[in-house]
């Protein structure tokens, strides 16, 4: 059972996935109004952060892997690198992100850890997970950044094998330079994510 899951499982990575994520506890502080918060609720999120970061850690070790075999793959993950960093640019230029008054009250509610369906439980959870990792409110539109540009970075991958000159994938670039992506992009908010996901879901169900 041990020598199986050590060969599905990175350790190392493993560790500093855990290591990663109990650092939190720490910087929590920072950023969460501890007193308002249920500790039950508290520790119930905190575990479903620390897998996240574990899972989230051993798909990055497993992306690795693919990098080093794959030509294709290593062009994603280029063109997922450059629409983070276009996005990085325009945050910083319009640092902290476009936050109105919505975002400005889930902020609130991530910082009591009070869950609503007012903006989708998955959506709050997002902010709370966010401000876990990054405990400052810019790091939920970092966090969102992250997110978009991964997305990218496989809806460049399904298709660039669709066509024969790969170069001409890197024409998706503009979509993310499109004025409507780049302003929802750069806001913590619900539309950012079904727009890019959808987008990445139909191409997924054409690709299948």
């Amino acid at each position: 059972m041990y020598k199986m899951l050590k060969e599905r499982i990175n350790i190392k990575i493993l560790c500093l996935s855990i290591v990663f994520a109990m650092i939190s506890f720490f910087t929590d502080n920072i950023i969460f109004d501890k007193i308002q918060i249920q500790r039950q609720h508290y520790l119930t999120l905190k575990l479903i952060y620390v897998i996240l970061i574990v899972c989230i850690g051993q798909l990055i070790c497993k992306l690795v892997y693919a990098i080093k075999r794959s030509e294709s793959v290593r062009t994603a993950v280029k063109f997922a690198g450059i629409c983070f960093g276009i996005l990085m640019v325009f945050l910083f230029l319009t640092y902290p992100g476009i936050w109105l008054w919505d975002n400005m009250e889930m902020l609130s509610m991530a910082s009591t850890m009070k869950l609503s369906g007012w903006h989708g439980y998955y959506m709050q959870c997002f902010f709370v997970f966010a401000l876990m990792a990054i405990p400052f409110p810019v790091g939920v539109n970092i966090c969102q950044i992250i997110i978009i540009a991964s997305v990218m970075g496989r809806i460049f991958y399904i298709v660039s094998g669709w066509i024969k000159n790969k170069k001409k994938a890197y024409l998706l670039i503009l979509f993310l330079l499109l004025p409507a992506n780049l302003y929802w992009s750069l806001m913590a908010y619900r539309t950012a994510f079904f727009g890019f996901f959808y987008g990445l879901a139909v191409l997924e169900f054409i690709n299948l």
